[in-house]
Formats: structure tokens, C-alpha cells, sequence
């Protein structure tokens, strides 16, 4: 029991993270483009794992560097880059806590990606929380031609790549370590990202380096916990307790941005959060069956 509550623990803690990043990307506009930030952060990311890794070797007397599966993991690495260029580009637009959510919409398209491409039969018993999920989104979208941010649609490019992320960490997991998976993350994303960073390069001042430097240590925390949780709790509650940063993003737009929500927006946060719980469940029960 006790191991469990640490699991929650760094779960929620890794949630708030991941709330807070983001709120702080939208908060400083240090005046550098979102390919330079994303480089920046990997870069951190990577600089801070190292030790672990190499401390982690020598005590399990494991090689944390070896994989089976390199090219699983530079797939793994361009969707979740993916991740943070929608989000990052989307709430500078749109508020903290729609951009949030929007990118929290993966177990939405999971079993379309899962049926499409590796030709898993689809369950029936998803489509009711489907539909209650795609109102809740189109409650939060409005869209309305005179009124709709096109933003709002960049942060479901989030949530498609959070999917497709989520999909090869999961076949990742069966051959290697989470640490090692985190390690080749920040590894190909620091190569990926600094490539594509190069002509959006610009002079960085003091100011916005040390900027850069904290969002890419809340970044390795965001991630590093979420290894540290899954050794504690199961994959299933991990995933439903992290719908948490959708409510610490909440109440940090309201403290720190003084956004303002209308009943329809609440609405809709409540029912795509109810309704990706639920569709979490239902794949968790299915995995237990067919295991």
C-alpha cells in the first residue's frame, strides 16, 4: 500500500510538471521560437539522465545504453516531439488549460490507430464514451466559423502524436528498461530537435537561457517520475490519474493568466475526462482478457 501511494505521489507530481511547463512556456515569451525551446529542453533532458543511467549501470549491473530496439524508439522519439511542438505552438493562442486537455485526447484516437494500422478488432463497448468524448471536445472547440481557434486544432495534433507515442512505448516496454527508453528519447529527440532548430536559430540572452535551462529540467522531472511511477502503480491507474494536469492547468490559467471559463467549456472538460477514463478501463479490461 504504501509503495502504491508513492506511485500516485509521482504521478500527480509529474502531472503538476507538466501543467506548470507549460504555463511557464506560455507565461515568459522570451522571444525564441518553439523549435529552439523543444531543442533546449531535450538537450537539458539528456545532460541531467546521464548520470542516472550511468549510476543505475553500475549498481544493477545492467547496460541501461543497450537496446533491441533502436529504430522503435526514434519512432517513439518523432511522435513525441510531435507532442511538444502542437502543444508549445497551440497555447500560445489558445488558453492553458484548453491546450491541455486537447493534448490529453489520446485514448480518443488509440483504437482508430490500433484498428487502422495493426488491424486489432475495434470494441464495440467504446463507441458510447467515444461520442461522449467527441461532444465534450466540439463543446470546448466551438466551432463556430466566426469564433473557432485554429489553434485549438494544432493541440489535437498533440493528442494524435501522444497517441501514436503511447502505442510504441508500449511495444518498447516488452524488450527494455524504462530508464533506458527515456534515455533514447532525450538522445534522438536532442539530435531531431537541434536539426530542425538550425534555421529558426537566434541570439539567446542570459535571461532566456536560464529560462531554457528550467523548462528542460521540468521536463526531465515530467518524464523521469512517470518512470519512477510505473514501478509503483499499473499503467491503467498511471493513465487515469494523470488527467490531473488538466485540473492543475485549470487553476493555474484562472491564478496566473486570470483566464475565465464559460459553462459549456467546464462541460466539455468534464465530459472528455470522464469519457477517457472510461475508454482507459475498457482497453484495460480488454489487455486482461487477452492476456
Amino acid at each position: 500500500m504504501k509503495n502504491s501511494y508513492l506511485g500516485v505521489g509521482f504521478t500527480l507530481l509529474s502531472a503538476f510538471i507538466y501543467a506548470f511547463q507549460a504555463a511557464l512556456i506560455k507565461k515568459f515569451n522570451i522571444g525564441l521560437s518553439v523549435p529552439v525551446i523543444v531543442f533546449s529542453q531535450s538537450l537539458v533532458a539528456l545532460i541531467l539522465i546521464l548520470p542516472i543511467i550511468l549510476y543505475k549501470k553500475h549498481q544493477w549491473q545492467v547496460n541501461l545504453l543497450k537496446t533491441q530496439v533502436p529504430w522503435q524508439h526514434l519512432a517513439r522519439t518523432v511522435f513525441s516531439l510531435g507532442i511538444s511542438y502542437f502543444l508549445f505552438i497551440a497555447i500560445m493562442h489558445v488558453p492553458l488549460v484548453d491546450g491541455v486537455l486537447l493534448a490529453n485526447t489520446a485514448p480518443f484516437f488509440v483504437p482508430f490507430i490500433l484498428f487502422i494500422f495493426m488491424r486489432q478488432k475495434f470494441q464495440h463497448a467504446l463507441w458510447l464514451p467515444l461520442i461522449i468524448g467527441f461532444v465534450g471536445v466540439m463543446m470546448i472547440l466551438k466551432p463556430d466559423a466566426e469564433i473557432m481557434n485554429p489553434y485549438a486544432i494544432v493541440a489535437l495534433g498533440a493528442g494524435l502524436s501522444m497517441a501514436l507515442s503511447i502505442i510504441m512505448v508500449r511495444k518498447i516496454s516488452s524488450y527494455d528498461n524504462g530508464l533506458t527508453t527515456i534515455f533514447y528519447y532525450f538522445l534522438f529527440s536532442s539530435i531531431i530537435a537541434g536539426v530542425v532548430s538550425i534555421p529558426f536559430w537566434q541570439e539567446i540572452s542570459f535571461y532566456a537561457l536560464l529560462i531554457l535551462v528550467v523548462i528542460g529540467v521540468l521536463f526531465f522531472f515530467v518524464q523521469y517520475l512517470l518512470v519512477l511511477a510505473l514501478g509503483y502503480i499499473p499503467a491503467q491507474s498511471f493513465s487515469v490519474l494523470y488527467y490531473a494536469n488538466v485540473i492543475f492547468a485549470a487553476l493555474i490559467g484562472v491564478f496566473f493568466f486570470a483566464d475565465r471559463y464559460d459553462w459549456l467549456t467546464l462541460a466539455g472538460i468534464v465530459l472528455t475526462i470522464m469519457s477517457a477514463i472510461v475508454i482507459i478501463q475498457l482497453q484495460a479490461q480488454r489487455q486482461k482478457v487477452i492476456s
